[in-house]
This record gives structure tokens, sequence and C-alpha cells, in this order.
């Protein structure tokens, strides 16, 4: 899974990069809240952080980001997340995996942001 805040930069524009950096380290304790001690949670870059969640599948990463969605939206946050994510398939590479990711997280961009995306589906999160 990755998951990016949205409209990132304009936190920083508008309450100064203090403000974002509190921002990105809410988001990683969220994140930390709702994964399980086996998985692996890392930023990935900007405003995006990579999730590895070990023997989850299909219903536990969905699971997982419902539980993310409120952890996150309780907390009264100044930005949304979007969300890519991808089941790791049996014989694909690692590189392959992250990328089918990278691919639903820019479909949700461009969907209209708040969204989360599976590769090869959308799901319907309110």
């Amino acid at each position: 899974m990755i998951v990016d805040l949205d409209h990132f930069k304009l936190v920083n524009d508008r309450y100064g990069h203090a403000v974002g950096d509190e921002t990105l380290r809410s988001l990683a304790r969220c994140l930390r809240s709702v994964t399980r001690q086996v998985d692996t949670v890392a930023r990935f870059g900007g405003e995006e952080f990579a999730l590895v969640l070990v023997c989850a599948g299909e219903q536990g990463a969905r699971a997982m980001v419902t539980r993310l969605q409120d952890a996150w939206r309780s907390s009264e946050p100044l930005t949304s997340f979007s969300a890519g994510i991808a089941v790791h398939l049996d014989g694909a590479s690692t590189t392959a995996t992250v990328a089918r990711a990278d691919a639903a997280l820019y479909r949700a961009k461009a969907n209209g942001r708040d969204r989360i995306e599976f590769a090869g589906e959308q799901l319907v999160v309110p």
C-alpha cells in the first residue's frame, strides 16, 4: 500500500513547514496505530508512506485501510489522504507490486483524492 497526503504543499504554504512536519508525524502515528507488529510502515518519499501488510491479503488490507481512515478523520487533520493498494501476486517481483500500488494511488488522485484504489478495482469507501 502507498499512502499519500492530499494537497500537502498547501499545508506547508498556508501553515508553514513546522505544521507540515507535524502533519507527517501525525499520519505516521496513525499508520502505526492501525497496523500489526509484523507489518512495515516506512516513509517512501515526500508525503508518501509505504506499507507492507504481511499475509493480510485483500480482506486484511480492506479492514486496515478502513481503520486508518477512521483514525485519520478522528484526528481532525488539515488534509485528507489517498492510497493505492496492491496484493502481492505469487511469482511477481516486489517492483511490480509497488508499481501496481503506485498506479492505483495515481488513479485515486486523478479521481478526486481522499480515495482508496485497489490495483485493478476501486474500493468503495465513504
